[in-house]
């Protein structure tokens, strides 16, 4: 298996919003809501602008794709964490985390936090996040996903 990571293009974003989608998807959602979703949370041209999005192939597949920013509250958030769904289950999910740890720690940071879709909140777990907290989801005002920290300094964070 050949993993390779690099920054987004441009030209990339019909990919990363058709993976983003897919991704989403995975879990259930109704198409209603995934439009929705698209149009409030997709990934445009602005965005990637003002973020460096990575690309994480496998094999030549885009399989997924991360990236961090500085939220609301000034805190290093990991903004997106997606995987191509043929790819769930097989370990690429933790090969793909730990890109995500390898950049934070080149950007000098040593945890995150995470606002998760809550279908997504156990994997954060296994990886070693714990969750301190909720946030309403904008898509759903009933509904509360959870946000979760990880320390990336302590690698026996990761369990499984």
């Amino acid at each position: 298996m050949k993993i390779i990571i690099k920054d987004a293009m441009s030209n990339d974003l019909n990919n990363i919003n058709e993976l983003l989608r897919l991704s989403k998807a995975y879990w259930g959602y109704d198409s209603n809501f995934l439009d929705r979703f698209m149009e409030k949370l997709g990934i445009t041209h602005a965005y990637m602008q003002k973020h460096v999005i990575k690309l994480f192939y496998v094999d030549a597949h885009l399989a997924g794709f991360f990236n961090f920013c500085f939220n609301a509250d000034g805190l290093f958030e990991l903004d997106n964490f997606f995987l191509h769904p043929s790819y769930i289950g097989k370990g690429i999910g933790r090969k793909l985390w730990e890109a995500c740890c390898q950049e934070a720690k080149q950007q000098g940071k040593n945890e995150f936090i995470i606002w998760s879709d809550p279908n997504a909140e156990q994997f954060y777990i296994k990886m070693g996040c714990k969750k301190i907290g909720v946030r309403q989801s904008p898509m759903m005002p009933d509904r509360y996903p959870p946000i979760l920290k990880f320390k990336i300094d302590y690698p026996h964070n990761i369990k499984g």
